[in-house]
């Protein structure tokens, strides 16, 4: 943010998630409620994009269940699971 220009007091840091998102987008682009009340409407948290994503792109050899919904609680004390995606430009 600070790249951008955009400076919080202290405070601010303690805001809840999407409070702190309308007031950092809005010090970005000004002051386009419309905008920002989209984004912070349809943008899903971490654990709720988290489950889908696992739910939708994760495969197994085994289908193991039990991985699938330890990843999904994005969990803090859980083991690290790193997701890498190359993609390859085709010109076919």
């Amino acid at each position: 943010m600070k790249k951008l220009g955009i400076f919080l007091n202290k405070k601010d840091y303690l805001l809840d998630i999407k409070p702190l998102l309308k007031l950092v987008l809005s010090k970005f682009f000004g002051e386009v409620n419309c905008l920002v009340d989209s984004m912070v409407d349809h943008i899903k948290n971490a654990q709720e994009g988290t489950k889908i994503k696992v739910q939708n792109f994760y495969r197994n050899s085994n289908d193991d269940l039990e991985i699938v919904n330890r990843i999904s609680k994005c969990d803090s004390k859980e083991k690290l699971v790193v997701n890498i995606v190359k993609l390859y430009y085709n010109e076919s």
